[in-house]
């Protein structure tokens, strides 16, 4: 689906020991979907993003404001992977409409069940979802998901092994009522 995050954390996790920004995502409730502008996004992170970008999604324009980290210096959640973090946040009409989070730092992982995470499917509830998987590391609205009371529910682990990397991405669509309409599970990469 969109994937802005996962290649943008492999890059920088390959660079060097420590690279990117070493930020501190704000917290849910910081931040309000349909609400929340850029530049308060930049002011709660209190640094500049080191990623910008833009992208076409359902003939909408997305603007994407990034931030990464990665350091062989600190803890993983698995051993072996190079700890690394990002996030990136969309915008439509500069209101924030989307949030990707991965990280395999061991204080903050994003790692997440993926056997698990292939058997969601239509149907479900949005509870029965966090149930089987915990809380989602992020979540894409309107105009990122085609209908504009929907929501999408954003699982995400990505990790890198020497020069090997791996994203796993579970997209779960929800409708007005919190039911899956729809899981998209995806492994980019292998270790």
């Amino acid at each position: 689906m969109f994937r802005f995050l996962g290649m943008i954390v492999v890059c920088m996790m390959l660079a060097a020991c420590a690279a990117g920004v070493k930020f501190v995502p704000p917290q849910d409730s910081k931040l309000t979907y349909g609400v929340t502008t850029k530049e308060q996004l930049v002011a709660i992170v209190d640094e500049d993003p080191n990623i910008k970008g833009q992208k076409v999604v359902n003939g909408e324009t997305i603007d994407t404001v990034g931030f990464v980290y990665a350091s062989m210096r600190e803890d993983s959640a698995l051993p072996g992977v190079t700890a690394a973090r990002g996030a990136t946040y969309l915008f439509h009409k500069n209101v924030l409409v989307g949030k990707e989070f991965s990280s395999s730092f061991k204080s903050d992982s994003s790692l997440f069940d993926f056997e698990k995470a292939k058997t969601v499917k239509a149907g479900m509830t949005f509870a029965q979802v966090v149930e089987l998987l915990g809380k989602p590391s992020g979540e894409y609205r309107f105009p990122l998901v085609q209908a504009a009371k929907s929501r999408a529910l954003i699982y995400q682990f990505g990790q890198t092994k020497g020069f090997k990397s791996q994203i796993n991405m579970l997209v779960v669509e929800l409708d007005a009522n919190d039911m899956v309409t729809k899981a998209d599970y995806t492994q980019t990469g292998m270790l």
